[in-house]
């Protein structure tokens, strides 16, 4: 008997996966960087690469912006400190 090998056969991405990358490239970089290494095994490498090399700059940007925001709430010092607060606030009523 003779099979039908062309379900073996490694098809090429459809360009619903290639959209799916570029926004999940986005919005969870993880998984675009998983998807830009499909697609580049899957004879996408123009879109593999790109997606590959923007998920990873844009998680480090997002993890700078994030650090940068818990040092700037939580890292301000003596304006969190309740009792110089509660000092000042008696300097300004007398």
């Amino acid at each position: 008997m003779s099979e039908d090998r062309s379900s073996i056969v490694a098809r090429p991405p459809t360009q619903g996966l290639v959209i799916a990358a570029w926004i999940l490239t986005f919005l969870i970089p993880p998984i675009g960087l998983i998807l830009g290494i499909i697609l580049a095994a899957k004879s996408r490498t123009g879109h593999g690469v790109g997606t590959m090399v923007v998920s990873v700059i844009w998680a480090l940007f997002v993890v700078t912006l994030s650090v940068g925001a818990y040092h700037d709430a939580y890292n301000t010092g003596e304006n969190l400190d309740l009792t110089n607060i509660q000092r000042k606030l008696d300097q300004r009523n007398r």
